[in-house]
């Protein structure tokens, strides 16, 4: 049950992006490991300066804090009463955000809770039950914390205040993964089909939806530029899209399950994509969901030419979780041992 659920609640974080280039003839480099508990990491995020890491598992409920310089734990939070499924830093790295799964037993988590990194001090927290939270993202300005549904009947993108985390609006109708373009007035997101709904942040209405995969779109990314939009699918493709119109520039394959992770480097020339391990079909009116470990790895890809430039090496690991820098400097990941990598570009 251990790898299905974390194969089910892989959470991947998203990280704006900046102006600074990186190298396409680079690579990523491993520059360390950290081995927490073997149960498995359950969510990672790295700050975005790169200088800590922020991780959660399924052996206790609680977010631990490394150095990235020394490898060492600097702090530890406790408040959650499950397994902390989904981890966010601000822009500045002054907050992180939380969100504990509703499903892994009693008692139900489901908060979404909002701390101050340097003192390890809880600032606020937001029921958010029966559905529960399945990724989280801030806006540009760090003002906004976006918190996309995990589904049942009420499914919404909430959008709370990071000051107390008060309500601001709900974007209903949409769930399951939230990206802020880079001007932070709109957020793509999807739904139960194949379309990727573009939806503003000021009223909650829906401005557009672009349609291209088969089956639902497991992940969505926007570009530092606000150009194009990347989108995986359960079809287990990767479509770069003009973000203004929807219209397919280039198509990635490779992925032998749906990807669940994208992420553009800071001068959109690059795309960063991990497979879920989770495959959906859909024949005679019956769907079936079948899970694999081999695809559970990163890729890097040049989105102008759509060729894979490079396979991130992890060895051995299912990659339950991952996270960049903003500069892309720093990549970390997390596998269902719970072994931590780091990586640097090189």
């Amino acid at each position: 049950m251990k790898n299905i659920r974390l194969l089910l609640f892989c959470v991947i974080v998203m990280v704006t992006a900046c102006e600074k280039e990186i190298e396409q003839d680079g690579t990523f480099t491993q520059a360390g490991t950290i081995q927490g508990p073997a149960d498995g990491i359950a969510s990672i995020a790295v700050s975005p300066d790169g200088t800590m890491i922020a991780y959660g598992n399924y052996t206790d409920n609680l977010i631990r804090i490394i150095k990235v310089s020394t490898q060492k734990e600097i702090r530890t939070l406790s408040g959650h009463t499950q397994a902390v499924t989904g981890l966010a830093f601000s822009p500045n790295g002054q907050l992180l955000a939380s969100t504990g799964t509703v499903n892994l037993g009693e008692p139900v988590d489901g908060t979404v809770r909002l701390w101050d990194v340097e003192r390890g001090t809880e600032l606020a927290y937001v029921e958010t039950a029966p559905a529960g939270i399945t990724q989280l993202a801030f806006s540009p300005d760090g003002s906004i914390l976006a918190g996309a549904g995990g589904g049942g009947s009420a499914l919404a993108v909430n959008l709370w205040n990071t000051t107390d985390l008060g309500l601001m609006r709900s974007l209903d109708g949409v769930f399951r993964m939230a990206a802020f373009s880079p001007d932070g007035s709109r957020i793509a997101t999807g739904k139960r089909d194949d379309k990727v709904y573009i939806m503003d942040v000021a009223t909650g209405a829906e401005i557009t939806s672009f349609s291209g995969h088969d089956g639902w779109i497991k992940a969505v990314a926007y570009s530092s530029d606000g150009q194009k939009i990347a989108t995986g699918g359960e079809d287990r493709l990767i479509h770069i899209r003009n973000a203004q119109n929807g219209e397919t520039t280039k198509t990635l394959t490779g992925h032998t399950s749906s990807p669940d992770y994208l992420e553009f480097s800071p001068d959109a020339s690059m795309l960063a994509s991990c497979g879920s391990g989770i495959n959906v079909t859909y024949s005679g009116g019956g769907i079936s969901i079948t899970l694999s470990s081999e695809d559970q790895v990163i890729r890097i890809w040049d989105v102008a030419s759509g060729t894979e430039l490079s396979l991130v090496n992890t060895e051995s690991d299912v990659i339950s979780t991952a996270s960049f820098s903003t500069d892309w400097t720093i990549l970390v990941t997390g596998s269902d041992t719970g072994l931590i990598r780091i990586f640097e570009w090189k």
